[in-house]
Parts: structure tokens; sequence; C-alpha cells
């Protein structure tokens, strides 16, 4: 079930509703953005069933004159699951509850090529009577250069979480993304990340990697 509606003009609203059997694996939006090593969020056998699940997103966004978009936006989900991965034996025990919240605010500098965002995320989930919240903000910022052959991206964030309401960590990450695009067939792109761990009771991680890439296009 979803309802869309548009009570003016630059405002979007969306309401969804389902309560079906689908297997999807379902995950925080912490994930992605603690996301160390690209390989950390393939999707493995160990699925979620999603039985109840419910989407509000709203989005406001105008125009200062020729020279900046501003867009505000929220959302929120709430999904009842399911596991179906064979590790919980005693039926009751394996139905698991997420709930997922942000709100961003971003602005384009129109002739300057740049973008800036800044969001706030939450995340609740309950599995198996235990209880993890993360929250945490996140700013970005985008730019083309060299006539967009060259994208820069550049963005922070840090989240902490807790468990069963006592702090368990916190999170700090820093991300730089540089591409260059020669004669629309090679491209080349630099990637970079810095994650900072601070523990509530073991001593903290600092992780850094880079990777430098190539590849062209027929």
């Amino acid at each position: 079930l979803n309802f869309n509606v548009q009570p003016i003009e630059n405002w979007q609203l969306s309401l969804g509703y389902s309560n079906m059997q689908s297997y999807q694996r379902v995950k925080s939006q912490f994930d992605y953005i603690n996301e160390f090593d690209i390989s950390e969020n393939v999707d493995t056998l160990s699925y979620k069933q999603v039985s109840h699940q419910a989407d509000f997103n709203t989005s406001y966004s105008y125009k200062q004159g020729e020279t900046k978009n501003h867009n505000w936006s929220l959302s929120c989900t709430y999904q009842q699951m399911n596991a179906n991965d064979n590790t919980v034996e005693q039926q009751g025990l394996n139905t698991s509850y997420i709930t997922n919240g942000s709100v961003s605010y971003g602005v384009q500098f129109i002739p300057k090529s740049l973008s800036l965002n800044f969001l706030a995320n939450v995340s609740y989930t309950d599995i198996q009577s235990s209880k993890n919240l993360i929250l945490g903000p996140t700013v970005s910022l985008s730019s083309q250069f060299l006539d967009k052959t060259m994208n820069l991206s550049v963005s922070l964030s840090s989240n902490v979480s807790f468990l069963q309401k006592i702090y368990t960590q916190l999170i700090n990450n820093a991300r730089l993304s540089l591409s260059y695009t020669l004669k629309k067939k090679h491209c080349f792109a630099f990637v970079t990340v810095a994650q900072y761990k601070v523990y509530k009771k073991r001593s903290n991680d600092f992780l850094y990697n880079a990777s430098l890439t190539y590849s062209f296009t027929f």
C-alpha cells in the first residue's frame, strides 16, 4: 500500500505499508556510514523475512534565485521481521524490530557545481530483547572541476552506540573520493577512508584504507 501526495509545488509526501512474505537483507544506514571495506555489506545467505514494514518520507525544496537550490528531507522506516537463517531454534525469540530515521538539509551552489549536505541519523533495534541505539551526524561536500571531468567528494561522520542504554562505542569516519575522466574513456579514481573507534572497555582502534583504480570505457 503506497500513498503519494504533493500538497504544494515543492513539497513531496509519501507513506507506505506492506505485510507480505518477502526476503531481503535489512540494514541500518550506519552499516554503510561505518563501512570500512566495500565487502562488509555484501549480502550473504543469512536473510531476514519482512512481515510488516511502514515508511514515511517527505521533502521540500526551493530555489534561491539562479545561484542556490535548497532541500529538506525527513524519512522514517519501521520494520518487524522474523529471522530465517536457522540461528534461532525457539519460536518467538526470532522476532526483531528495526526503526531507522533521518533528517537532512542540502544546498547546491549552481555556478560553482558545489553541494553541501548535513544529515542526522538514528537507528534503534530490538533483536531477541537486545536493545541497541545508534545516532550521529554526517556532513558531506561534493564538487566538480575542469569542465566536470574531475569529481571530488569529502564526508565526515560520527556516531555513538548504546546497548541496553549503556554507552559502548564511538566511531568517527573521514572519507575522500577523487576521480578524473580523460577523453570520456579513461577514468582514474582514488578513494581513502580513515576510521577511529573509541571503545568503552578496550583499547581504541585507528583504521586507514586507500585504493587507486583505473577503468576504460569502450
